[in-house]
């Protein structure tokens, strides 16, 4: 009973661009505005995403997040670190991120999105994710209330295609 729109986020399936919040959230924003809908289903990055676009305004019956991240200064730390970047590149890199935001980079995230959000929101991860600790899901239920649905295998990747997760997701939406 469902339309379901599917799409690959700026920076995946080997595209020749790069991943950022403002990207996703624009071409998250374009997919919303083409074809309006009741639910969102992030995964990852796109459940970041989702969660923004939700803080910001976009009216929704309900929001699922899977495997999602809770702070980009967290995931931008990382990518300093992988990248072995001198501690004042690092610290440049965040000053320019901190100005493309117009705020500080620590607001973009999850749990400070929900200060805001009011939208019954299900939260899935699992135990195994190598890419996005389990912590970042069981830190935003336990400051929200949210619902925490946690399984165990999957890892990072192979949750969204988990019979299990999306009959669980199904139910969710349609209770």
């Amino acid at each position: 009973g469902f339309r379901v729109i599917i799409f690959n986020a700026p920076g995946h399936h080997n595209r020749p661009r790069c991943a950022s919040l403002p990207l996703f959230t624009g071409a998250l924003q374009t997919v919303l505005d083409t074809f309006p809908v009741d639910y969102l289903v992030g995964h990852s990055f796109g459940g970041m995403t989702s969660a923004r676009l939700t803080a910001q305004g976009y009216d929704l019956k309900k929001l699922v997040l899977i495997s999602s991240p809770n702070q980009l200064s967290a995931l931008a730390h990382g990518f300093c670190h992988n990248m072995r970047m001198a501690p004042d590149t690092e610290k440049d890199f965040f000053r320019r991120l901190d100005e493309s935001f117009g705020h500080p980079t620590e607001f973009e995230s999850v749990v400070h999105y929900f200060q805001t959000i009011q939208t019954p929101t299900l939260l899935i991860h699992d135990h195994d994710d190598d890419v996005i600790p389990i912590e970042t899901s069981q830190t935003v239920a336990a400051e929200h209330g949210l619902e925490l649905v946690e399984t165990n295998s999957l890892g990072h990747r192979q949750i969204i295609r988990d019979v299990g997760v999306c009959e669980r997701v199904r139910d969710f939406l349609l209770g």
